[in-house]
């Protein structure tokens, strides 16, 4: 991929070169590339509120939150100050033995998810949540198939990336896993793939990945139905989904279905401390389930510290309402600027303070995000005709204001720019 429609491209300075340079030469991962492709050189030294700052100082105002980590902004107060306490008395503790402060965050998000008995397991990351979550299902199920469904995103390890759609995961690299068996969402008639031969169905409530797709209340519905008659677990994976992004606090809530295990992450951090979780529902075969799973880092007590103080933050009724004001002003900004003030825009969907911004294609998603970063936002990397902004619930008027008026701009340049930007279309 080059950056040949960037209009007077600028060439980063020495000192930023090196710092890519160094990053290339030492670390494995592949992430300086794309940026290098953009003509870009943005290298993060932490963030604040609304903003991503490089070591320079230059602020970039953040539509990414790390695929929604920092979901409460950059360095939330209260989970700074939880942590700052914790750090006062205590480090990681060890995982062999019981804590208070894993059995309290477990209560608490007991409280989140309906009527029944809730248990909760503590890992480092979204990834190994699901992990052990789809080994779970197998050993309690005693079976060894499970369904995924086409587009969902889970993780780049282990079985979580083997559920995971292939086109957004890095390659080339051999499966290691189960193969899945795929389904479409939202197809009724793919629920018969489901029978007494799968141990788990995995899905998320709303994709998040290069696309916007959401899981009809219905067919979500008549998929746990499914799970019922065949005695297959459902997992739902609200990782990404979870924890206000798309709405509700669960995005699964308006369909009325629990889960038999549920995957929280990210945003359950505060953008601080690796936490994610999987709860087990106790009924069926998971009744009275103990897993025998660990995790080095998994319920540490300086996360759970973390964990509570942003879920008070995240489950605060005054703060809910406050979230869903800031989403929806975001999309007013957001089709004011690109010259559709009405709900019905062509080229805006929106969950909750998820938005889908639809393109004519690739290239032109491509070009508007590189075209950001030159005017220093920062948004998801797309992988399809679209940009996924995912601003922090938190996010200031002005921030939203100003970064609104850049995506229009940045939009409008790339329809003079490509033969093929003509008026973007919603899919």
């Amino acid at each position: 991929m080059t950056a040949w429609w960037i209009a007077d491209p600028t060439t980063a300075d020495s000192q930023r070169q090196r710092l890519l340079d160094d990053y290339a030469a030492h670390v494995a991962d592949d992430i300086s590339a794309p940026l290098r492709a953009l003509r870009a050189s943005i290298l993060t030294n932490g963030g604040d509120r609304d903003l991503v700052r490089d070591p320079d100082g230059t602020a970039y105002l953040d539509l990414r939150c790390g695929a929604g980590v920092a979901a409460l902004g950059h360095r939330p107060r209260a989970a700074v100050d939880a942590l700052r306490d914790a750090l006062r008395t205590m480090d990681i503790g060890d995982q062999q033995l019981p804590s208070q402060l894993r059995a309290d965050l477990a209560a608490d998000l007991s409280t989140t998810v309906g009527e029944g008995r809730w248990r909760w397991q503590f890992c480092g990351g979204g990834s190994e949540a699901a992990e052990f979550a789809l080994r779970t299902a197998m050993a309690a199920t005693g079976r060894d198939r499970v369904v995924a469904l086409h587009g969902g995103y889970h993780g780049q390890a282990g079985l979580a990336a083997a559920v995971t759609d292939p086109r957004h995961l890095p390659g080339p690299y051999p499966r290691l896993a189960v193969e899945p068996i795929r389904i479409t969402p939202n197809d009724d008639v793919a629920l018969a793939l489901i029978d007494d031969r799968v141990a788990a169905v995995i899905a998320e409530p709303v994709q998040l990945s290069g696309r916007i797709c959401l899981l009809s209340a219905e067919w979500l519905r008549a998929l746990r139905l499914r799970c019922d008659t065949t005695g297959t677990i459902l997992v739902l994976d609200e990782t990404k989904s979870g924890l206000n992004r798309c709405g509700p606090l669960w995005a699964h809530e308006n369909s009325g279905i629990v889960p038999d295990i549920l995957l929280v992450g990210k945003a359950l951090s505060a953008g601080l401390y690796p936490v994610a979780a999987y709860g087990l529902r106790d009924e069926g075969v998971l009744r009275d389930w103990r897993s025998p799973l660990r995790s080095s880092y998994g319920g540490s007590l300086l996360g759970m510290a973390v964990g509570r103080a942003a879920l008070a933050q995240l489950t605060d009724p005054d703060n809910q309402r406050c979230y869903q004001r800031t989403a929806e002003a975001f999309a007013l900004r957001l089709r004011h600027h690109l010259g559709h003030p009405d709900d019905s825009g062509r080229q805006l969907r929106r969950h909750g303070a998820a938005f889908e911004l639809a393109l004519p294609n690739p290239e032109t998603a491509l070009f508007v995000a590189a075209d950001l970063l030159h005017r220093r936002v920062l948004v998801p990397m797309p992988t399809a005709s679209a940009l996924i902004l995912l601003p922090a619930l938190t996010v200031s008027d002005d921030t939203a204001d100003l970064a609104c008026a850049r995506i229009a701009a940045a939009v409008r340049a790339a329809a003079a720019a490509l033969p093929s930007g003509e008026d973007a279309t919603i899919c």
